[in-house]
């Protein structure tokens, strides 16, 4: 058993060559910064990391070698290992995490209502009955009622659902998408607020 900076967080049972030094910089193993990561998250209590306290990690992930096994082939360069998507964000498994783009990540956690009107509109201050609508901080468009100005935001937050669908390598991730097209056209259908994604 190899000691290593998790080993009074998990078990590096692994063959992995974890970390190595070039040009005089420590480069760790992608997969195994992951894990580490996760774990510390998890387990080092810290004014940083608050959020985590009630995060739970499955007891198979405290294995270096069962966390490897779930990532197979995936490059997880760049990537985001998220639980919250596939879960209730409460314990990191195979069952409920994933490796998502930055992008989706966001897309996901972009859904709350700002203030007391509908999410995505905001009342125009220097005209009297107009709203506009924003999505990812651009601006779509002023309208002369609130729920005009939420259904353009909802038709944004569709077509970007679409987009990200038709890139997303994970299959439970492109289900969650195309579950989210559905719930967001029916709002639109019925003329109903889009209030929450799940």
């Amino acid at each position: 058993m190899k000691k290593d900076l998790s080993s009074s967080l998990g078990i590096n049972d692994s063959d992995i060559i974890t970390q190595r030094v070039v040009d005089g910089k420590r480069i760790f193993h992608p997969v195994y910064l992951k894990w580490r990561n996760m774990l510390r998250r998890c387990l080092v209590k810290h004014n940083k990391h608050q959020y985590y306290e009630s995060v739970s990690v499955c007891d198979e992930w405290y294995y270096l070698s069962n966390f490897i096994s779930w990532v197979g082939d995936t490059d997880v360069t760049g990537l985001y290992l998220d639980k919250d998507i596939l879960g209730d964000g409460k314990i990191y498994s195979p069952e409920y995490c994933a490796f998502v783009t930055q992008e989706c990540n966001q897309f996901f956690s972009s859904v709350k209502k700002n203030g007391k009107y509908m999410i995505g509109v905001a009342k125009e201050t220097r005209l009297v009955d107009t709203f506009y609508c924003h999505y990812k901080r651009r601006y779509v468009g002023s309208f002369r009622t609130e729920n005009d100005a939420h259904k353009a935001w909802q038709i944004e937050k569709r077509n970007h659902a679409k987009s990200l669908a038709i890139s997303e390598q994970d299959v439970r991730i492109r289900q969650k998408l195309q579950d989210i097209i559905a719930k967001i056209e029916y709002d639109i259908l019925m003329g109903e607020e889009t209030c929450a994604l799940t």
